[in-house]
């Protein structure tokens, strides 16, 4: 059912001949900048704070060294694809949840929606998701009212709205799919 908010989003916010600026709208095209949250950002390693982990949902408590050293080597792997990879900075609002970096904000191709996740120790993420892209000049577009998941699939549907589908089965970006194009084209190796 809709909430109004896909219209504010759509008709106030983003214009309709706007050119994408931010490349917000793949899940599959060639990743150029990724916000992150470390297990340090978020304070795994602080005991006060990961005592926590059982009132947060975790089934177990968490392992900071090791989740430090799978984050290190994600963000290696990232950089390593010529991604930029931008570290939110710490801060005392966040919870342990807060290296799920993917909930807390929408990017699009013309700036950043701020989302409310369901748990309550989540709510702070989205400000700070917008303070840390408003400083590094990505506009906020939105502020989402209720909790993610609800959000989601209406704000993706309307911005997505007017968007052409890529010819084929596939989207434009399909590694396979190019590079079957690129043997057509220039022959195997």
């Amino acid at each position: 059912m809709a909430s109004g908010f896909e219209k504010l989003v759509v008709d106030s916010i983003v214009p309709t001949n706007a050119q994408p600026l931010f490349n917000g709208h793949s899940m599959v095209g060639a990743l150029k900048r990724v916000l992150v949250c470390s297990p340090r950002t978020a304070c795994w390693h602080q005991p006060e704070r990961a005592a926590r982990w059982r009132e947060l949902g975790f089934i177990h408590p968490p392992d900071f060294e090791l989740a430090q050293a799978q984050h290190d080597a994600l963000c290696r792997e990232l950089e390593a694809c010529g991604a930029e990879v931008e570290d939110i900075p710490p801060a005392m609002e966040l919870s342990l949840d807060a290296v799920y970096a993917h909930d807390a904000s929408l990017p699009t191709d013309f700036g950043l929606i701020l989302m409310r996740p369901g748990k309550a120790n989540r709510v702070p993420e989205g400000r700070h998701h917008g303070s840390f892209c408003q400083i590094m000049g990505v506009p906020m577009l939105a502020v989402a009212d209720g909790p993610t998941e609800v959000h989601l699939v209406q704000v993706a549907n309307a911005l997505l709205k007017n968007a052409k589908p890529a010819p084929g089965l596939f989207p434009s970006e399909h590694i396979p799919t190019k590079r079957a194009a690129a043997r057509a084209r220039f022959g195997d190796p």
